[in-house]
């Protein structure tokens, strides 16, 4: 999970996350939650779980902090 979160933020910082589609309300990080969690449901196996778990809490944190899912 520390990887996840790793990897996301250098996404982020490079500018990567910025090309990703942007879901009303979740934001990008919450696409790739939600896609993660959609993969590991079928046939993504633990990787998959664990990057959705990530990203989850990633996008939980940010909500709760600044009322809104950045990125």
């Amino acid at each position: 999970m520390a990887i996840t979160a790793a990897v996301i933020g250098m996404a982020e910082k490079s500018g990567v996350l910025a090309n990703l589609p942007e879901i009303p309300v979740v934001g990008r990080k919450g696409a790739i939650a939600l896609g993660a969690y959609y993969w590991a449901r079928h046939g993504g196996g633990q990787l998959a779980r664990d990057v959705a778990l990530c990203m989850a809490a990633i996008c939980g944190y940010e909500y709760g902090k600044d009322g809104s899912i950045s990125g």
